[in-house]
This record gives C-alpha cells, structure tokens and sequence, in this order.
C-alpha cells in the first residue's frame, strides 16, 4: 500500500459514512483503521491545519475543486 497523505486519510474517514465530523472525531477514525501514523504531540492539531491548508488553495475562483468541505466550526465533510 502506497503512503498516504495525512489530508488523504482525512478524506477516506470524511467518505463513510457522510456525517460532519470534528477534528478529535477524524484523528480517532484514522487511527482506529491505522491510515497515518502521526509523531506529532499534536495530531488533531496538525489535521485542523492540513485541512485549513486544502481549504484556503481549493474551491475558490480559478482554483482546483476542494476535496473538504467545512460545514460548521471544526465540523468537515468531503466535497
């Protein structure tokens, strides 16, 4: 298996199911199914910052589609 990105182990526990999720809620998911192997004190943090990151360069006028979608404060689904 290829290494994925902390925003592509984001989007696969964003897909199933379809429900807004928090960034405590998303860092549990991805380690529960052992997507990325954070070495971060701070893991939910640097997910809160990876998806900002996607956010601020997709989904605006000239810009690739975004993949995230924030639907509330710290709540995200997939696009």
């Amino acid at each position: 298996m290829a290494r994925q990105t902390i925003l592509d182990a984001v989007i696969d526990v964003l897909r199933a199911p379809k429900a807004p999720k928090s960034a405590a809620e998303i860092h549990a998911a991805i380690v529960d199914r052992g997507l990325y192997d954070f070495k971060a004190k701070d893991a939910i943090g640097v997910i809160r910052s990876a998806i900002r990151k996607h956010l601020r360069s997709h989904g605006g006028a000239g810009q690739p589609p975004s993949r995230v979608t924030a639907v509330d404060r710290d709540r995200y689904t997939a696009s």
